[in-house]
């Protein structure tokens, strides 16, 4: 019996290497594609009840607009809101929110 002997070339193993990279934490939001408020609030981290009243502001008309309960882009750049829930009973909480329209 003869032995089958592996012919294929061997390579030493590559040295380890460090890369890194940027993560965009705001969210994106995409020329014509509306973001409900609903959704708004809740990427802003408000918790939104059945009967919470949900209100936006855009501090950045020119980037994004508010239209029919949506937040819409209108233009690249950065779309800054202030979200306000107030909810059926109790007092209401309002924070901002950044978009990046690209």
């Amino acid at each position: 019996m003869h032995a089958h002997r592996d012919t294929r070339p061997t390579y030493p193993a590559a040295a380890p290497v460090t890369r890194s990279f940027s993560v965009n934490t705001k969210p994106e939001l995409a020329a014509g594609s509306p973001v409900s408020f609903k959704d708004a609030a809740s990427l802003a981290g408000l918790s939104v009840g059945a009967k919470a009243r949900i209100t936006v502001e855009t501090t950045t008309p020119e980037v994004c607009d508010v239209a029919k309960r949506s937040i819409v882009a209108k233009a690249a750049g950065t779309c800054k809101v202030r979200v306000t829930v107030k909810p059926a009973k109790g007092k209401a909480a309002t924070k901002p929110l950044t978009f990046v329209v690209a």
